[in-house]
């Protein structure tokens, strides 16, 4: 993996590779009120979305702080939410606990779907030949139904990205097709250095419930300011008015080739004593050699191309901030 040459790593890029994703949370939510019910507990624009639409959403608690960090995709006759694995569960019993009178029927398919996710230049050309369509044309987020399965277009890496999702005997069927029509299966520890290379966190690692809505640093992406009211609305409202954050998720990539473990200080100068952030999540990028991850920095030190200095040994590194979020 950590080889240039890796045909994995090439194909992730360039062509198309393939990954499991196992036990991802996927809960499908039906009923005429399902729209307008998701709407008031998440900070995005639920009911903004046409079918075949999709969204990145924070659920957060009454202070505004991150319960849970989902997708949201809206089917014909059903909302889909898809986040990490375990997190099913926890989701629909959060929002059990406010059905009241609404017509709203929960679903965890956790147990019994499967996810592959497809990453490089060649995916959309694959999947057009496999479908007939032009997958060019259809904007991320979004879904369609391919032959039994919910084709999302999303793409947690720096090329382009789709998942399949769908019952584990039709994900199978898929798995085969794609490895006979070419694409190369890659292991996870790739899958995790393609999405902290694009900056996607992780629900449990990169974020949790001592986090505000906006130190997710995806706030373009995943908070509308003008949906009107919903759970934790109004301290994020009152954050985006009157002030900041005091703390960003953000990327980091090391001057030189070493493995820096997550859980590493990151300071903002080589003699600091108080470090200004840690490291959530890291990996090697196979291209390099050098150690990049995601870590919640202090506001100061959140710009990006900003020097900082990593652990005890104070390795030189830099800052990386994604445009657009």
């Amino acid at each position: 993996m950590s080889s240039l040459d890796s045909p994995a790593f090439q194909a992730a890029l360039h062509r198309t590779a393939i990954f499991s994703l196992p036990g991802r949370s996927h809960l499908e939510i039906t009923g005429a009120d399902r729209a307008s019910f998701l709407h008031n507990f998440c900070t995005n624009h639920i009911k903004g979305l046409a079918v075949g639409q999709g969204c990145e959403a924070i659920v957060t608690n009454i202070k505004g702080r991150i319960l849970f960090y989902v997708l949201v995709f809206a089917g014909a006759e059903s909302l889909w939410v898809e986040t990490e694995p375990g997190q099913g569960a926890a989701l629909l019993a959060h929002l059990d606990r406010y059905i009241i009178t609404e017509d709203v029927q929960l679903v965890d398919h956790s147990a019994t779907f499967g996810q592959l996710y497809l990453s490089g230049a060649g995916v959309e050309a694959l999947l057009s030949q496999i479908s007939g369509s032009d997958w060019g044309k259809a904007p991320p987020p979004s879904q369609q139904i391919l032959d039994g399965v919910m084709a999302r277009r999303f793409s947690f890496g720096p090329v382009p990205g789709f998942s399949l999702v769908g019952p584990q005997s039709e994900i199978v069927t898929w798995n085969a097709k794609l490895l006979a029509m070419g694409a190369i299966p890659a292991p996870l520890e790739l899958f995790e250095a393609l999405r902290i290379d694009a900056g996607f966190p992780r629900q449990g690692i990169d974020l949790s419930e001592d986090q505000l809505a906006q130190e997710a640093n995806r706030t373009k992406l995943a908070i509308s300011f003008t949906k009107g009211c919903y759970l934790g609305q109004e301290p994020i409202a009152r954050i985006d008015a009157l002030g900041h954050v005091n703390r960003l998720l953000c990327g980091v990539t090391s001057d030189d080739p070493a493995g820096i473990p997550a859980g590493t200080e990151v300071f903002a100068k080589r003699d600091a004593t108080t470090p200004s952030g840690t490291l959530t999540s890291t990996a090697v990028w196979p291209e390099t050699g050098r150690t990049i991850g995601l870590g919640l920095l202090r506001r100061e030190l959140s710009q990006d191309g900003t020097e900082c200095f990593l652990g005890l040994d104070r390795l030189p590194a830099h800052v990386r901030v994604w445009p657009g979020r």
